[in-house]
This record gives structure tokens, C-alpha cells and sequence, in this order.
């Protein structure tokens, strides 16, 4: 199969549609070439806008922010991508994964497809407002059994559900806590593609001093 190179990320816009609390991303033109001889934006966005990486200062108290991962770690040359179809509000259980157990086994970056990325541009309100997420059991799974995941992404904006945001926030806290293993959770990660045959996956973020988290660019690469 010849190699093809896939965008897992959504491009950022001021339609990029965000969790609840989260501020709009703002675009404007600070000067332009017939005024100025060139044309500068300014470019206002959270550090969880549009497709981004949580690292663990997110939620843990003197947790690693973005800059402290080398550039290596954000590098993934065992991912694989399953699918688990979910309803609104629904949350990832340990059986779902059980399911898939042999192929998680072997990955190092763990893509879960739940459907509802359909949501994204068709109805936004479901997209930010009733997104499945993950449990704390399912958490607690990955955890316990399986040592090579160094990341978990979701095509859902997030993976707290807002209506089991505890819940959620709790399995953040889960995954960033593995030992001393440097985890890193993406979301609002595109999956509208074939990856039956993901071969690698390269997810660089904004590197940015100061902050926790940020947004980033994926790229998947499929074939030989």
C-alpha cells in the first residue's frame, strides 16, 4: 500500500467549536499590505482550542507542562486507532476496551473513534454539549494493563464528558498519575479517515513557555 500522509487535526478558526468555559479563538488584522506593506494577524487562543494535547499540569499540581516532553515524545511509532461507537453523553467502560485487548497490547498511542467527529461541523450544540468522554474504570484499565501507551486521543471535544464532567476530570487525573510514565491525552482529534493501516503518527504542539497545554498539529502516516 502506498504511503499516505493524513491530517488528525482540525485547522483552528473562529468557528472551531469549544468546550463550555473555554474562550472563542479570535483572529484579527493587526496590518496589511496595501497600509503597511505586509500582512500580520493577531491570534488569540486557549492553551485547549480546537484539536490541542493535555499535558499533566492541566490537572495535577506541579504537574510537566508541554515544554518539559522532548521532542521524541511526541512521536508515536506503534499507533492504532479502534473504534467504539458511542451515544451522546456515553462514556468509554473498561469492556469496551477488553475488547480490543491484543491490539492495545502492542500500541504505544491509543486512538479511540467513537463517531462522533460527524458531529463537529453538522451540529456543534451536540459536538461541545453532549460528547461521550471516558470513565474512571476505563482509566483505571488502561492504567493497570497496559504499560506501552504513552497517549490516549478521542474524536470528541474532550475527554471529560460535560454531563459526567467529575468523572472525567477524574479520569485525567488517572492517566497523568501512571508512575513515571509522561502521558498525554489529545482531543478533538480528526479520525474521519482509514487508519486500519496507521503505521506512525507525529503530534507536535505549540511549544510555549508557561502554559500547560496547547493546541497541535497531527499527523498520521498510513501504507509503507
Amino acid at each position: 500500500m502506498k504511503k499516505k500522509y493524513l491530517k488528525l487535526s482540525y485547522d483552528l478558526s473562529i468557528n472551531t467549536p469549544q468546550p463550555p468555559g473555554i474562550p472563542d479563538v479570535l483572529i484579527s488584522r493587526h496590518s496589511s499590505i496595501s497600509n503597511d506593506g505586509s500582512n500580520v494577524y493577531r491570534i488569540s487562543v486557549s492553551s485547549h482550542s480546537g484539536t490541542h494535547v493535555d499535558a499533566p499540569l492541566h490537572m495535577i499540581y506541579g504537574g510537566l507542562s508541554i515544554v518539559d516532553y522532548r521532542i521524541d515524545e511526541f512521536i508515536y511509532n506503534k499507533p492504532c486507532c479502534i473504534k467504539i461507537p458511542l451515544k451522546e453523553s456515553e462514556l468509554v467502560k473498561a469492556e469496551h476496551l477488553e475488547n480490543y485487548k491484543d491490539i492495545i497490547r502492542l500500541c504505544d498511542f491509543l486512538l479511540i473513534e467513537t463517531g462522533f467527529w460527524r458531529y463537529r461541523a453538522s451540529d456543534p450544540n451536540i459536538f461541545i454539549y453532549k460528547n461521550p468522554g471516558f470513565s474512571v474504570e476505563a482509566a483505571e484499565y488502561i492504567r493497570d494493563y497496559f504499560k506501552n501507551i504513552r497517549a490516549l486521543g478521542l474524536d470528541s471535544i474532550s475527554l471529560a464528558s460535560m454531563e459526567n464532567l467529575e468523572e472525567g476530570l477524574e479520569a485525567h487525573k488517572i492517566l497523568f498519575n501512571i508512575g513515571e510514565k509522561k502521558f498525554l491525552i489529545y482531543e478533538d482529534v480528526n479520525l474521519n479517515h482509514d487508519l486500519s493501516d496507521l503505521k506512525q503518527v507525529i503530534a507536535f504542539p505549540w511549544l510555549i513557555k508557561g502554559i500547560d497545554s496547547a493546541p497541535c498539529s497531527i499527523l498520521g502516516i498510513t501504507g509503507q
